[in-house]
């Protein structure tokens, strides 16, 4: 098609084989980790949490009975949500033979790469499960799109493996883009098992279109949905509502599971009471004589860099974890942190954004996390005492100057109504955890008030809306045809994220060579194959930062102009990554 290799993988096994033969692997592999853990060495409360999750596992295999429908799967933060729902798919897939497809959808990256990693250990089916996000492959539309001007210029990736781990992103754009690569991927959906991954990190503004998609693949297409996620947003009462199935909750009691799942102490900040950074470094080190492990969470790369630069030289560990790190280097990083986190010898202080708030399995005795949305906040909390090692762990929720978050204004409105949200629980006088589901709705109805004008997917230059054009279309002075709605204007504004972000290998372990490898080839299917195994290689930079970088970055190749590479020596360090820039975690 017009040059575009959209097969890769025109032979192979269909997709029932491949289910059944990953199905008996899982089990193998469930057995494999029941068999190695340290039951004997085990806190009570750990003990607890294992059974706890085996037990939710249990029940979401029970439910795959039920037909293709829209589902909640509400299992708290360390419940083993990742491993449960893919427990569920298989069994899904064995009930219901017309089953094409897997597809696992994650807010960000950092989740997208956790999740195929799983993917691929728990069914042992590697070559089957494809990792599909715009690490690489720097995507725009300038005009019509016209493969015949450079046949490298998109690398298609077409969803024809089983299983699917994919970002937010890339899924939407699958029936709103205008692009021909999202639109040849669209019939992929049908007859598929679709698991959402922490559906309330999606923007406000995608809130509509993303509930009438749900509406649409289940009614039409006969997907399975499942929105999974410890802090269920209240999509069912937005003015364009997700229509759930009858039974709606895969989880019988959530409550009671929340209730048992509860290990962390919320310390929540006074009135007034801000943080600079300098301050918050002084209080970390002073807390590390109280705690061995302390995670600190901030909203934007500039204070992470700030504070490490703060902590760096002192006696204790301290780690740095951004997106300016590649997926290959943050996975070696958070390794290497959990290997000290299992010795137990020595302090360390961990500084992150939010890419380790979901899809990484880790615990500190301690959390300190920037004010932000009550969902963040449960996040957050999922890292804190995760197994249950401690009685309780501690969360210092704390309110920062000097952030720098001026730009991101979602995040300030969703810190806003969680503040509203504490006001309303202290003089509630209510001795329930603060992550509890009734004031996570309640959060959730708060916030979707206060953001009711953006949920439509707003387009300001035109002065409309992507539901507007996709209902009524433009005016009616304007109308031509007999059906008025904008399906080209829509697909052509229609862009989950503001920012255009591209990826740049970096020179970090096999990146080397594999920068080297695209420049030296000419031919079409080893780029494209090279450019897939690039994606552990790379850092996402936006498109407005490309001068900033004049020197620093530049094409791997003439033939392929819009591949890049970190050209300089020193531009990619082992302690910071590439050159600092806010996070652009969704894409």
């Amino acid at each position: 098609m017009n040059g575009v290799d959209t097969m890769a993988k025109q032979c192979g096994p269909d997709s029932a084989e491949v289910f059944a033969k990953a199905e008996e692997n899982f089990e193998s592999y469930m057995q494999e980790l029941h068999r190695t853990v340290p039951i004997s060495q085990m806190t009570e409360r750990e003990k607890k949490i294992m059974e706890g999750r085996n037990r939710l596992q249990q029940e979401c295999v029970q439910f795959a009975r039920h037909p293709a429908g829209i589902y909640c799967l509400s299992i708290p933060t360390g419940g083993g949500k990742t491993l449960s729902s893919l427990a569920y798919a298989l069994a899904y897939c064995k009930q219901h033979k017309e089953t094409e497809r897997i597809i696992y959808v994650s807010p960000y990256i950092s989740i997208t790469e956790q999740n195929a990693k799983v993917f691929k250990e728990a069914t042992g089916m590697k070559e089957w499960v494809l990792e599909h996000h715009s690490s690489v492959v720097r995507d725009f539309v300038d005009g019509e799109e016209d493969y015949r001007k450079n046949r490298f210029v998109q690398q298609d990736i077409n969803w024809e493996e089983p299983f699917i781990c994919t970002t937010f992103v890339q899924f939407m754009n699958t029936l709103f883009s205008d692009q021909s690569a999202c639109v040849r991927r669209m019939h992929r959906l049908v007859n598929s098992v679709i698991i959402i991954d922490e559906v309330q990190s999606m923007p406000v503004k995608c809130v509509h279109t993303f509930n009438q998609m749900m509406n649409f693949l289940n009614a039409v297409c006969h997907a399975d949905i499942i929105l999974c996620t410890a802090t269920q947003p209240t999509l069912q009462k937005t003015p364009y509502p997700v229509c759930y199935s009858e039974t709606k909750d895969m989880i019988k009691e959530v409550e009671h599971w929340f209730e048992r799942f509860e290990r962390v102490k919320i310390q929540i900040p006074g009135t007034g009471h801000k943080y600079t950074l300098e301050r918050l470094g002084e209080e970390i080190l002073g807390q590390t004589d109280r705690y061995q492990s302390i995670l600190v969470i901030l909203n934007t790369k500039s204070a992470v860099g700030t504070l490490y630069d703060i902590l760096k030289d002192s006696p204790i560990q301290v780690e740095y974890l951004t997106t300016n790190l590649c997926a290959e280097h943050r996975s070696d990083k958070i390794e290497h942190i959990k290997q000290k986190l299992k010795e137990g010898k020595e302090k360390i202080v961990v500084i992150s954004t939010n890419l380790i708030e979901a899809g990484v399995d880790i615990s500190f005795e301690c959390v300190y996390r920037s004010m932000t949305g009550l969902d963040s906040l449960a996040q957050s909390a999922g890292r804190c005492n995760r197994n249950g090692e401690r009685e309780c762990g501690d969360l210092y929720l704390i309110q920062m100057d000097g952030e720098n978050t001026g730009n991101m204004q979602e995040l300030l409105q969703n810190a806003r109504v969680t503040e509203q949200i504490l006001i309303d629980y202290r003089e509630s006088g209510d001795d329930d955890d603060l992550l509890m589901p009734k004031w996570m709705n309640r959060y959730f109805e708060c916030m979707f008030e206060c953001t009711k004008d953006k949920m439509n997917f707003p387009i300001r230059q035109k002065d409309t809306s992507i539901m507007e054009l996709l209902t009524k279309g433009f005016s009616y002075t304007e109308k031509k045809n007999v059906m008025n709605q904008a399906y080209k204007t829509a697909g052509q504004a229609y862009r989950v994220i503001d920012d255009h972000s591209f990826g740049v290998i970096v020179p970090y372990k096999k990146g080397s060579e594999l920068i080297d490898a695209i420049a030296e080839s000419s031919d079409a299917a080893e780029i494209k194959k090279l450019i897939r195994k690039a994606q552990r290689y790379t850092v996402n930079v936006r498109e407005n930062q490309l001068k900033k970088y004049d020197g620093l970055i530049q094409c791997v190749s003439d033939k392929i102009p819009n591949v890049y590479m970190v050209a300089a020596p020193g531009a990619y360090s082992e302690e910071r990554g590439i050159t600092p820039e806010w996070e652009p975690l969704i894409f």
